[in-house]
């Protein structure tokens, strides 16, 4: 998972939208996968994605966006933007 991050880099817009879909599935099921996902530090990312005008990217990062924040409380803090 660690090199998730870095997929960022070299991935055109399809690509990243793709990727964006896989944390959405991630992120929406058992609290251990939230825990890892947050590990990436991925949040100030997702946060500029969803500001974008290309819903493609926004409507998946508000989606993971909202799916740690509905999660365990510890997720949920000013820490990780």
């Amino acid at each position: 998972m660690e090199v998730l991050p870095d997929c960022f880099n070299v991935l055109d817009l399809a690509g990243i939208e793709n990727a964006l879909w896989t944390f959405v599935y991630l992120t929406d099921s058992e609290e251990y996968k939230i825990k890892n996902f947050m590990k990436l530090n991925l949040i100030g990312m997702l946060v500029s994605l969803a500001k974008e005008d290309e819903n493609k990217l926004k409507i998946p990062a508000l989606r993971v966006l909202g799916n740690i924040s509905t999660s365990d409380d510890q997720y949920v803090s000013v820490r990780y933007i």
